[in-house]
């Protein structure tokens, strides 16, 4: 996870697509007990634009997992 988040901080556009790939089946779990099951998926898909949007401020150091 490391790699990705060093990738995601040099701004490598594949990386928050590896990230939904290995992250976004936990992430859903998560929200589904949080939001409505049918707006999971759309908040999943917001929490990862947002992990896009905000890269910059990502510290590659610290783990994505949290």
């Amino acid at each position: 996870m490391t790699d990705l988040g060093t990738r995601l901080a040099a701004g490598d556009t594949r990386a928050v697509e590896d990230m939904y790939g290995a992250l976004g089946p936990r992430v859903l779990s998560y929200l589904r007990r949080l939001v409505p099951y049918d707006e999971a998926e759309d908040v999943l898909q917001r929490v990862f634009f947002e992990v896009w949007r905000s890269r910059g401020r990502f510290d590659p150091d610290r783990s994505l997992e949290a």
